[in-house]
């Protein structure tokens, strides 16, 4: 019985039809947990709530977290340290930037949904660090800089996800 309780929490609405249960119906439990953790791991398959909560949290916060990092880098972390107590004006300031940072994470995204993982990780890596360092400069023009020069930078992500479309 215990079973069929962990195979219900690991189904998904694609393991509910009928023909695959029918498919399923004479395996014992352990192999029928077997198969729905097989077919939930099918490209495509619905992902949890808390995947889904944290590829987005991700794509709000590496920009800010770069910024952040890079300043602390710059001025030594005695400074950072000091800017703890300024940190509510700090996040005031840098939540203009956060969904500058999604152009790129979704371009990486559709990367990693066609199947190359590793060169969403890789392209990602490398237009990151190259968008934190122009947006240290584009900071100085304002908000609209920073995300012109966010989208700019994440069009080679996108253009490399167009290109792979075809081959996956």
């Amino acid at each position: 019985m215990i079973g069929f309780v962990a195979a219900a929490r690991l189904s998904s609405r694609r393991v509910q039809s009928c023909r695959f249960r029918k498919a399923l119906a004479g395996f014992s439990p352990k192999q029928y947990i077997r198969q729905l953790k097989l077919a939930a791991s099918v490209k495509g398959a619905p992902k949890g709530m808390a995947e889904r909560w944290q590829f987005w949290a991700l794509a709000l916060l590496w920009l800010p977290a770069g910024v952040v990092s890079s300043a602390a880098v710059r001025f030594g972390a005695s400074e950072a340290l000091m800017g703890l107590t300024a940190l509510p004006m700090i996040a005031a300031s840098l939540v203009p930037m956060m969904p500058c940072g999604l152009p790129l994470a979704l371009g990486c995204r559709w990367m990693w949904r066609l199947g190359y993982r590793r060169t969403a990780w890789i392209a990602g890596a490398a237009l990151a660090a190259a968008t934190v360092a122009a947006t240290l400069i584009a900071g100085l023009l304002g908000p609209v800089a920073i995300a012109v020069v966010a989208i700019i930078l994440s069009l080679p992500a996108w253009a490399l996800a167009w290109w792979l479309r075809p081959r996956a």
